[in-house]
């Protein structure tokens, strides 16, 4: 297995993309350890650490015929990778095994300044497009994800929680794609 520089691996990813999966082998070595550093120093070592990491490069793989050659592929398999450690901390706050304002300090440490400016810029472009989405919406991603209530679990939250996530996934792609 040959060391990839960033740019290598931008091109792997793209290469990737078209459907050269003779590349797959070295997109994995390449970015399995990155992937698994990162993880473990969100989750910290062991098995949560490996299942997000395991999570997030199925994730990577079905959906690289989605990836964007113009973005960083590294930043890709971050964001991914980072969206499935949150979910592990999630999991571990319903489970009260981590509280979530330690799930977000966390995540923060755990990026260098590159990855933190990406951070930046992925939650400033969230922000746009929950604007631009109803204030209904609006409230109800808010009740859903960040107020501890009784009704978070009740069937027309979860309903309207659904169709908020849909009408958001929908805005996100047309503004920046998959």
């Amino acid at each position: 297995m040959e060391v990839f520089a960033l740019h290598d691996l931008d091109i792997a990813m793209a290469r990737l993309a078209d459907g050269d999966r003779d590349v797959s082998r070295d997109v994995f070595h390449c970015l399995l350890p990155l992937l698994l550093a990162f993880a473990e120093r969100t989750l910290g070592r062991g098995p949560d650490a490996d299942d997000a990491v395991q999570q997030a490069l199925e994730k990577l793989f079905a959906q690289a015929s989605q990836y964007n050659s113009d973005r960083p592929a590294l930043a890709w398999a971050l964001a991914i990778t980072t969206w499935e450690c949150r979910t592990t901390l999630q999991r571990r706050r319903r489970r009260r095994e981590e509280p979530l304002e330690r799930a977000d300090s966390v995540i923060s440490q755990a990026l260098d300044p590159s990855e933190e400016s990406e951070r930046r810029a992925l939650l400033s472009a969230l922000r746009v497009t929950l604007a631009g989405l109803p204030m209904s919406d609006q409230t109800t991603l808010e009740d859903a994800f960040f107020r501890e209530t009784q009704s978070a679990q009740e069937p027309a939250l979860r309903k309207r929680k659904e169709r908020a996530l849909t009408r958001l996934r929908d805005a996100w792609r047309k503004a920046y794609g998959d």
